[in-house]
């Protein structure tokens, strides 16, 4: 491969680690962790900026995840010069700075091969309703929205909830930090355990939420790729169709949560 000049990019699929990965932690599979990241804004001037994008990757095995999409994205890096300049001096690449078709073949290992490691929850809200409510506050809207997903969707249809006994032991957050405000960093967390682990019990044990920088984490990398896919597609951004059949195929329930209704139909599988 070509090098660019002053970038070296012999990457391997061990390089940037997770700050905290170690490969003989033991996993809970009673466990669920969801790994979070947005596309788009919560705004009211939606004439410019129609939909907001939250994904949420849902996995019982965070370590064989990781481990297999830092591979992939390695995998990548390698081939394409710009991307591998971008991760070495970044560690990390935004879905904002890859095309469709770099990410295909990412996607298509990552469901073919790992599909059984993950599910995708998807919620696109959509700015005119905000735009009709008056002033929104950001944070709070985004954790509604969470909660509201946690309660239906991940609740009725994510195959790693466990509906026989109706509970999960825990649930561990992991979210971009990027566009959170520091004292609002603790509300999500006070949010989601006052909802859904003692009025509408989810969970048996504990709900945590992390906020992270996504450079030290691979899979709000992962989640932010798939963000930015499903923004493009409500955008009509040409070969985002391709992306989103084969994602389909892992998103839980084969559902989108659209708020204030269901966005199912502004999907396109056909750009």
């Amino acid at each position: 491969m070509k090098k660019e000049q002053g970038v070296t990019n012999n990457f391997k699929a061990g390089d940037f680690m997770d700050d905290k990965e170690d490969k003989k932690d033991e996993i809970s599979y009673a466990d669920v962790y969801v790994f979070v990241d947005e596309s788009g804004s919560i705004t009211e001037h939606y004439e410019k900026d129609r939909y907001f994008i939250i994904c949420l990757i849902f996995t019982k095995n965070n370590v064989k995840l990781n481990r297999a999409f830092r591979g992939e994205n390695v995998k990548l890096a390698k081939k394409y010069p710009k991307l591998g300049k971008m991760l070495g001096q970044n560690k990390e690449i935004k879905g904002s700075d890859m095309t469709e078709p770099q990410k295909h073949e990412l996607y298509q290992t990552m469901v073919e091969k790992y599909g059984d490691l993950f599910e995708i929850g998807i919620i696109i809200f959509d700015n005119k309703y905000a735009a009709a409510q008056g002033p929104l506050v950001k944070a709070r809207c985004f954790n509604y929205l969470i909660q509201e997903y946690m309660g239906s969707c991940f609740r009725n249809e994510c195959r790693f909830f466990d509906r026989k006994h109706t509970f999960c032991q825990n649930i561990i957050f992991l979210i971009d930090e990027r566009n959170v405000k520091t004292n609002e960093k603790n509300y999500l967390g006070a949010y989601l355990t006052g909802h859904l682990n003692t009025f509408d019990p989810v969970c048996m044990d504990s709900i945590t939420v992390t906020y992270m920088d996504s450079k030290k984490n691979a899979l709000i990398q992962f989640a932010d790729y798939v963000a930015n896919t499903f923004f493009r597609n409500m955008k009509r951004i040409k070969e985002s169709g391709k992306n989103i059949k084969l994602l389909r195929r892992n998103l839980c329930g084969r559902k989108i949560f659209g708020y204030p209704q269901d966005y199912d139909i502004h999907i396109s599988t056909d750009l």
